[in-house]
C-alpha cells in the first residue's frame, strides 16, 4: 500500500466514523492535559517543600 492510498483510506474511515474519531481526539487531549497538570503539580511541590520543611522545623518540639 502506498502512502497516498494509506492517507486516503485513513481520511475515508475518519469521515465514516466521525463520533469515534472525535472521541479519540478528546481522549488524547484529556490525557495530555492530565499529564501536564501532574507535571505542574510536581514542580510546584518541589518548589514549596523546602519552604515548608524550614517553617515546620522551626516549630518542632522534641520530647526527651
Amino acid at each position: 500500500m502506498k502512502i497516498y492510498e494509506a492517507i486516503t483510506a485513513g481520511i475515508h474511515h475518519i469521515q465514516q466514523n466521525r463520533l469515534r474519531a472525535g472521541l479519540s481526539i478528546l481522549g488524547i487531549f484529556i490525557g495530555i492535559t492530565s499529564v501536564l497538570c501532574m507535571i505542574a503539580i510536581g514542580d510546584g511541590a518541589k518548589k514549596s517543600s523546602p519552604i515548608t520543611s524550614k517553617t515546620s522545623a522551626d516549630q518542632t518540639i522534641f520530647n526527651s
